[in-house]
């Protein structure tokens, strides 16, 4: 198993360790650097995550691919300074874990899981009137999480293998509550009547207009987005005093 242990986060820390540095220029021709980290271990000792914490560096991305996190280390993520949060090869998340990650208000998180997390654990990436995009890779997708993520109130980004996509889910996600709908199906059989299909569902809400775009042989995205921007802000507005109220 491979440990990121405070010894190493001392590395990151003085020596850059597993940090990559990037230059641009900006649209008034000033130099602007940023900054990308990713730590590839199985497992992170809290006291280790708590020390980058503690550096307060502000970093563009921020990835892990540690397989499970425990509650001091989904905390200490929470508080890293970043504008993309990556967790992408977990095989295990709880509600309070999900909870802790959208703790944050500073990064978009995406979130790719090996194994499809618990209905509690889903809903714990629902945070009521979350104003920041959600990426989740899934392997499977039940129902009841399907409702759940329909439910998300700003733009979801998910990502399923075609064949874990059946009828009744993707009527439940043509029901998205959130502005836009971004939905990457990989391992796509090339039939192109199989995405018609998909894309006949989506369809089927009249205030949503849906698109299909074949990103190769094997990957195709479906986007469904509001006609009305105006009207979507004021249900949304609706259901954020009616949640204030309760």
């Amino acid at each position: 198993m491979r440990v990121f242990t405070p010894k190493i986060a001392e590395q990151v820390i003085n020596r850059g360790w597993h940090v990559a540095t990037h230059e641009y220029r900006d649209h008034e021709g000033n130099i602007k650097v940023t900054q990308d980290v990713e730590l590839d271990y199985d497992y992170c000792v809290p006291e280790a995550m708590q020390m980058l914490v503690n550096w307060k560096q502000q970093f563009q991305s921020f990835q892990v691919n540690f397989k499970s996190i425990d509650a001091d280390v989904a905390r200490s993520l929470s508080r890293i300074c970043c504008d993309y949060m990556y967790l992408s090869n977990l095989e295990a998340l709880d509600s309070s874990n999900a909870k802790r990650l959208v703790n944050s208000s500073d990064y978009i998180l995406n979130l790719e899981m090996q194994v499809e997390p618990g209905p509690a654990a889903i809903q714990g990436l629902i945070k009521p009137m979350h104003e920041r995009p959600l990426n989740v890779t899934l392997p499977t997708l039940s129902i009841e999480s399907a409702r759940i993520l329909a439910s998300y109130s700003h733009e979801l980004y998910l990502e399923l293998p075609f064949h874990a996509l059946t009828p009744t889910v993707t009527a439940i996600l043509s029901g998205h509550i959130g502005y836009r709908l971004n939905l990457r199906l990989t391992e796509f059989d090339g039939i192109k009547a199989h995405a018609s299909e998909v894309l006949e569902i989506l369809s089927r809400t009249p205030c949503k207009r849906a698109v299909c775009v074949y990103l190769d042989e094997n990957v195709v995205r479906f986007e469904t987005e509001e006609r009305d921007w105006g009207r979507w802000e004021r249900r949304i507005d609706r259901m954020s005093k009616l949640a204030a109220e309760q």
